[in-house]
C-alpha cells in the first residue's frame, strides 16, 4: 500500500487594515456617510454588527494590506473630509 499523502497545510487567512469612521445605530445615517465618502473617491463600506441593543452599522474605508497604508489613508481622510478615524485590523 502506498503511504497516505500528507494533508495540505491550511493557508492563513488574508488580513488587512481599515479605517473606521463611525458607528451608527441607524443604517440610513451610516449609508449617507458611506455615499458621501464614495463620491469623494474613497472605498467606503458599511458593516452591520449585532450589538446588545440591536444592530450597529460601522462605516469603514479600505481595506489596505499594510498598516502603514491604512495610516496614510487615515491622514488623508482627516485632511480631505475632516474625519478622524481608527485604524483597525480587518476582517
Amino acid at each position: 500500500k502506498p503511504a497516505p499523502k500528507p494533508a495540505p497545510k491550511a493557508k492563513a487567512p488574508v488580513t488587512g487594515w481599515v479605517v473606521q469612521l463611525g458607528s451608527f445605530s441607524n443604517s440610513n445615517n451610516a449609508r449617507a456617510l458611506r455615499d458621501k465618502l464614495r463620491k469623494q473617491g474613497f472605498a467606503a463600506f458599511v458593516e452591520e454588527v449585532p450589538g446588545a441593543k440591536g444592530a450597529v452599522f460601522r462605516v469603514r474605508v479600505g481595506p489596505e494590506l499594510r498598516r502603514d497604508l491604512a495610516e496614510a489613508l487615515q491622514a488623508r481622510l482627516q485632511k480631505d473630509v475632516a474625519l478622524s478615524g481608527m485604524v483597525l485590523r480587518y476582517p
